[in-house]
């Protein structure tokens, strides 16, 4: 009988544990590299769909909660993405420097 045979029969216990081990790390990994099924397909894109939107809300939300007065019509004007402190009035146009925004 060999010397790994040998230690199974005098330890039993860990020889399962082992075996108990190898076959939860073997069910890992084969779940890992399992293709996905088509329902799942549908509800991991229908995530992401759901995740830019709520991104998409949160970037409205700041720039209305940044939004200043157009000096010109006194209506909302957004921050200019990329300047640091110029708006535009979505209604005449109107760009101005105000307040910094950090967009």
């Amino acid at each position: 009988m060999s010397v790994l045979w040998e230690w199974i029969a005098a330890n039993p216990l860990y020889a399962a544990g082992g075996v108990l081990a190898l076959t939860v790390v073997g069910g890992l990994i084969l779940d890992i590299g399992r293709k996905r099924t088509k329902d799942e397909q549908v509800e991991s894109k229908e995530m992401m769909e759901q995740r830019i939107e709520d991104r998409e809300e949160r970037l409205v939300q700041k720039k209305k909660d940044l939004a200043l007065s157009c000096d010109k019509c006194d209506k909302l004007a957004e921050p200019i993405d990329g300047t640091g402190n110029r708006y535009r009035c979505g209604h005449c146009g109107n760009q101005f420097a105000g307040a910094h925004h950090g967009m």
